[in-house]
């Protein structure tokens, strides 16, 4: 089974952006999925879930409220029918494993940008620069 290489080109303003440190990477979760953690899609439904067990009375609302598919309208709604414990004990469950960072993070730190905006719950990123 052959693997379809796909070649594509950066932008030439992009390349002076970075290279005259003009660029601000924004990371997402998507960066993060192949060290072994979840997409944002993924976490709020785990997210969602752990609200339904620790509140089953609670589980009809959060099954409604799902239906409108806003993944941080849903996340926040999630949160909010956790207490503060049960929240951080959710994330720390999910996001307390060390995880190696991947290659894109060892390039991300390497990369001259202007700053390094990330909404990540991993410190993928914090920990590529610590030790780069």
């Amino acid at each position: 089974m052959k693997t379809k290489t796909v070649q594509t080109s950066i932008p030439a303003p992009l390349i002076e952006a970075v290279k005259n440190r003009k660029c601000i990477l924004f990371a997402g979760s998507g960066l993060s999925v192949a060290a072994g953690y979840p997409t944002w899609k993924s976490l709020v439904a785990k997210l969602m879930d752990a609200a339904a067990k620790a509140h089953p009375s609670r589980e009809f609302g959060l099954k409604s409220y799902a239906k409108n598919g806003d993944l941080l309208t849903l996340a926040e709604f999630a949160r909010s029918k956790l207490s503060r414990h049960e929240y951080v004990t959710f994330l720390k469950k999910i996001f307390n494993k060390p995880l190696p960072p991947q290659h894109v993070h060892q390039l991300i730190a390497r990369t001259d940008y202007r700053a390094v905006v990330t909404t990540n719950y991993d410190q993928l990123v914090e920990a590529t620069f610590t030790f780069e």
